[in-house]
């Protein structure tokens, strides 16, 4: 394996990154606490991975972006994840509650030989 040293994700994504807390780092895009209202989601919780709110403000802030580019709407879903249950359930409720057709890799760092499991589900591909 190549070690390329350390970097950070806002390398190449500068603030198109949206945390757990669901507050985009680019401050003009709708966070967790401006959809919260719109999207009906009470104001004591977090929405989590595994949950449908989770995936409506996901899609909500990736509308927003392609709004603010003035660029056309997505088509597409494509999700990397590190857990098969709750990546996985995240993919499939943003397929689901967006519509777009999607594909998941759930990888993680595992020794001994490698392998993968390919799952046909309703919402896209996913790959374990």
């Amino acid at each position: 394996m190549k070690c390329f040293g350390r970097g950070a994700i806002s390398e190449f994504l500068d603030d198109r990154v949206l945390y757990r807390n669901l507050i985009p780092c680019n401050p003009d895009l709708p966070g967790l606490p401006e959809l919260r209202d719109e999207l009906g989601i009470d104001a004591s919780t977090t929405p989590r991975k595994t949950s449908r709110d989770y995936a409506r403000v996901i899609h909500a802030v990736l509308e927003s972006a392609q709004t603010m580019r003035s660029a056309p709407p997505l088509a597409r879903l494509v999700y990397v994840g590190d857990t098969r249950m709750n990546d996985g359930t995240a993919f499939s409720n943003i397929a689901e509650v967006s519509g777009w057709p999607g594909m998941a890799f759930i990888g993680s760092e595992r020794f001994g030989p490698l392998s993968y499991t390919k799952e046909e589900l309703a919402t896209g591909t996913l790959y374990a």
